[in-house]
């Protein structure tokens, strides 16, 4: 399914306890350190990183294992996000991006990198 990728683990994670997990391993070459998205509480809890200028990439436990999707960003985390990426997701988010539309953008650009993180997630998780 695109827009959302599942890593399988045999353990039950709890958020905190993946969020810090990410952390404590986390290579900041890779992307900046993986954070807590709290600002809108109504959603749940989720971990963010960034991905495109118009999607972040969104972390989250759940019965299966680990959680990555594509999430259309927000004017006010937008920009922000997009210019925090470094390393080795830096081409996939460019200046030229920022004219593309949404969902050509969703569909390219945001999944390569969704698909990206999934890997070094899985990486890490194994």
């Amino acid at each position: 399914m695109k827009g959302r990728q599942v890593i399988a683990t045999e353990k039950s994670w709890e958020f905190d306890e993946l969020l810090r997990f990410l952390r404590d391993r986390w290579d900041e070459s890779v992307s900046v350190l993986p954070k807590e998205f709290d600002s809108r509480p109504i959603i749940g809890r989720y971990i963010v990183l960034p991905g495109t200028p118009k999607f972040c990439i969104m972390v989250y436990p759940n019965k299966k294992g680990v959680v990555l999707i594509t999430y259309p960003t927000d004017d006010e985390h937008k920009v922000g996000l997009a210019d925090t990426a470094s390393g080795l997701f830096r081409p996939n988010v460019g200046g030229a991006l920022r004219s593309r539309a949404r969902e050509k953008e969703r569909a390219g650009p945001a999944e390569d990198v969704l698909l990206m993180y999934t890997e070094y997630v899985r990486g890490l998780l194994e």
